[in-house]
């Protein structure tokens, strides 16, 4: 087969020698009575109103700016257009830095069960349900596969936290490393230390989620510390691997990595509530901007 990327970012496969299945998902076709002046929108959320998911069209600052392919558009053509949603949750955010060792988390699938849609066009939104159904060959009851999402689902959150939690370790450390410069250059040399030992106590936190620089290829796989983050990313492929609930070992494994993960969170939030609050308070006395 062939394959072409669409300017919305939408992955197309032209099978050259055999048929082509449906897609995949949830397949939404809309008609438009002329283009739109603003983006529409498309959303898609669980029968309690949780909203899961939503797609926008592009405008004129969406296309000129870098490529993201984890984020889908929808077409909004005049006349007849089709969407597919794969029915994944968002990719997770994504890492400050250059980090290669690092990947976006996919979303999990959902289960099945009733959902709807919601498509807005200016002033005016329309909403249809949407009911996904158990593949017919499968063996797997609406329980185990509600048992898996929802594993997967706790999976995905703790990834995102960690990689949140990262981004704002390397933000304060950012800040307190240049902060220590000028305090240096200016005379304040206390302060200049409190700063640059803040700064390694921050680094210390980060480095059990994520070893931050490693280089690419096998000069940074040798020597890589914990590398938490991406001891979580690979437990999706064997939550998902087939339609059965998650293993004893599925959870154990989870529950380790969750616990190092919200340890070092939590350490992170409490030098942020104390020894950087103390910090900039004194930092405030000395006519000094604060950080945060």
């Amino acid at each position: 087969y062939t394959t072409t990327v669409t300017p919305e970012n939408v992955i197309e496969r032209k099978f050259l020698d055999s048929g082509e299945n449906a897609p995949r998902g949830v397949i939404v076709t809309y008609h438009l009575a002329d283009v739109p002046a603003e983006k529409i929108k498309l959303s898609f959320a669980d029968a309690d109103g949780n909203v899961l998911r939503e797609f926008t069209s592009m405008n004129d600052d969406d296309r000129k700016a870098k490529p993201d392919m984890s984020k889908v558009y929808l077409t909004a053509n005049a006349g007849w257009n089709r969407f597919v949603w794969d029915m994944r949750l968002e990719y997770s955010p994504a890492l400050d830095g250059n980090d290669v060792q690092f990947s976006r988390m996919a979303g999990p699938i959902v289960a099945p069960g009733n959902y709807h849609m919601s498509l807005t066009v200016g002033d005016e939104t329309l909403t249809q349900p949407i009911t996904l159904v158990i593949e017919s060959t499968s063996h797997a009851t609406q329980a185990e596969l509600q048992e898996q999402f929802d594993l997967l689902k706790k999976i995905y959150d703790t990834y995102s936290d960690a990689t949140e939690a990262v981004n704002a370790m390397r933000r304060y450390r950012g800040q307190l490393d240049g902060l220590a410069q000028r305090l240096s250059q200016s005379g304040a040399s206390d302060l200049a230390e409190h700063a640059g030992a803040l700064k390694d106590d921050v680094l210390a936190i980060e480095s059990v989620l994520l070893v931050p620089d490693l280089p690419a290829g096998w000069a940074g796989r040798l020597n890589h510390g914990t590398q938490t983050i991406n001891r979580l990313i690979a437990l999706p492929d064997v939550v998902g691997l087939g339609e059965f609930p998650p293993t004893d070992q599925a959870y154990a494994v989870y529950d380790k990595l969750s616990g190092i993960i919200n340890t070092q969170i939590s350490q992170f939030n409490a030098l942020v509530d104390g020894e950087i609050v103390a910090f900039n308070k004194a930092l405030a006395d000395r006519g000094v901007s604060v950080i945060g």
